[in-house]
C-alpha cells in the first residue's frame, strides 16, 4: 500500500503545472527560494552510500512542493531506501518528512532568508524502522544570497530525536554551506560541506560533495554528485543523481 502510495503521488504531481527557478539539486544544503505562489514542484533522485563499517545504503526521494503563500511553501519528503550489510539485506519505504518553509526577508531573487520547520511522519515500513512513532523534529535557519557570478547558500539547524522519556536521545547541531557557480547558462557546478555534532555525545559527523547540474531543455534538468566523510563517524563515499521535471 506503501508503495503504491509514493508512486500514485509522484505521477499525479507530475502531472501538475508549476515554477522552478532555484532547482540545487543534487546538494542536501537548503536554499531560502520558496516555491511559486499556487503551483506545485517536484524534485526527484538516487543516494548511494557506503558506510565506514561495510554496510551501504540506497535511498530514492521523491519530494513534493506546494506553494502555500507568495512566501510559504510547504513539502513532504518521501524516501525508499533500501539497507545492505553482512548479516542481510532489507528494503522498503523510510520515514518522511513534512516541511514548512518561510521567507521572512529578502527578495527571493538575489538575496533571502528563512525559517524552516520539519517534521518526520510514520511512513517506514517494519523492515526499516521498528519504532512506530518516531516524530523528530527539525528546525532551521537559512540564508541565501546570489552574486550572479556565483551564489551561496547557509544553514544552521537543530534537530530534535523524538525518543520516550529514559531513552538515550539523539539531539543534533546541524551546519551547512554551498556554494554554486554558473559555468554556462546550462551547466552549473557547486559544492557543500555538511556537518551534525550530537549535542549528548559530541560526536561529529561530517561530508563533502562536488557535483554539477545540466539543463537538458528548459524543463528537464539533470544532476549528480559525489562526496566522501571527513571523519570515522560519517560515511566512507556517496553518489547522488536525479531528476527535476518541470511542467509550465
Amino acid at each position: 500500500m506503501k508503495y503504491f502510495l509514493l508512486l500514485t503521488c509522484t505521477f499525479a504531481f507530475l502531472l501538475l503545472p508549476f515554477n522552478f527557478a532555484y532547482a540545487i539539486r543534487p546538494l542536501y544544503t537548503e536554499d531560502c527560494w520558496v516555491t511559486t505562489f499556487g503551483k506545485f514542484a517536484i524534485e526527484s533522485g538516487g543516494l548511494l552510500l557506503t558506510k565506514r563499517d561495510n554496510t551501504g545504503i540506497k535511498e530514492w526521494i521523491t519530494s513534493l512542493k506546494f506553494g502555500l503563500s507568495p512566501v510559504v511553501d510547504l513539502s513532504i519528503d518521501l524516501p525508499y531506501m533500501s539497507h545492505y550489510s553482512p548479516e542481510g539485506n532489507y528494503d522498503g519505504m523510510s520515514t518522511g518528512t513534512f516541511k514548512l518553509k518561510y521567507n521572512f526577508w529578502g527578495d527571493m531573487v538575489s538575496e533571502g532568508a528563512c525559517v524552516l520547520l520539519g517534521y518526520q511522519v510514520n511512513t517506514a515500513d517494519q523492515t526499516i524502522s521498528s519504532d512506530p512513532n518516531a516524530h523528530d523534529i527539525t528546525g532551521m535557519l537559512i540564508y541565501s544570497k546570489d552574486l550572479g557570478a556565483f551564489s551561496y547558500h547557509l544553514n544552521f539547524g537543530y534537530m530534535v530525536d523524538d525518543e520516550p522519556f529514559g531513552q538515550p536521545h539523539e539531539d543534533f547541531i546541524l551546519y551547512n554551506a554551498s556554494l554554486i557557480k554558473p559555468v554556462t547558462d546550462i551547466i552549473n557546478i557547486m559544492g557543500e560541506m555538511q556537518y551534525s555534532k550530537n549535542v549528548y555525545t559530541g560526536d561529529i559527523i561530517g561530508e563533502t560533495a562536488i557535483g554539477m547540474n545540466y539543463k537538458y531543455i528548459d524543463r528537464l534538468i539533470f544532476d549528480a554528485a559525489i562526496g566522501c566523510g571527513l571523519n570515522e563517524n560519517s560515511s566512507s563515499s556517496n553518489f547522488v543523481a536525479g531528476i527535476t521535471w518541470i511542467l509550465n
